[in-house]
């Protein structure tokens, strides 16, 4: 019974689906001529503002590749993060267990350290959403030089980045090591 019931409303959806499709008229086909001028302006052919912002990343590829590098860094080094955060998670809840205070205090003084580099990276991310901002605006003005100037600063802000991740992944292989109990 159920599959009846299923099988009617496929049929209706079907039916009604292709029934949409014929409920729209129409609308006359435009000239050729009146299509053109929509593409023309004051300045020529519209596309032309586009080609020129490509021209612009187009000369800027290098730069880019070596963002997206960056990015594919920054990720691994997450995935590296929250692995790392599971483990401690599994550690922190044995050392409170098995009642290990001291353990548990030096661990507490290393996420202080963690929450500092958390701060930075806050600061460095800010820096970043500012420089890709002046970066856009450039392109849009077509001055390549300062746009060249902008990226190679994000450039730089995401590497001190990637490497303030990696310090982290230091302090929590450090905890890791300070909840570890030996048995």
């Amino acid at each position: 019974m159920k599959r009846i019931i299923a099988m009617v409303l496929m049929v209706c959806i079907v039916a009604l689906g292709g029934g949409s499709v014929y409920a729209h008229t129409v609308e006359e086909a435009t000239p050729l001529e009146e299509n053109l001028n929509v593409f023309e302006g004051e300045g020529g052919f519209k596309g032309q503002r586009g080609q020129r912002r490509f021209d612009i990343i187009k000369e800027l590829r290098d730069e880019i590749q070596q963002l997206n590098q960056l990015k594919i860094q920054r990720l691994e080094l997450k995935i590296e993060v929250t692995e790392r955060q599971g483990t401690i998670l599994d550690l922190t809840i044995n050392a409170r267990e098995n009642q290990m205070k001291e353990e548990l205090q030096q661990a507490k003084e290393v996420r202080q350290e963690i929450k500092d580099i958390h701060d930075q990276l806050k600061e460095y991310r800010e820096e970043v959403k500012a420089e890709v901002e002046s970066f856009r605006e450039a392109v849009k003005n077509h001055e390549i030089e300062e746009a060249r100037e902008h990226i190679e600063n994000i450039i730089n802000i995401k590497t001190t980045i990637n490497s303030m991740i990696s310090e982290k992944i230091l302090l929590l292989d450090e905890i890791i090591e300070i909840l570890t109990v030996e048995i």
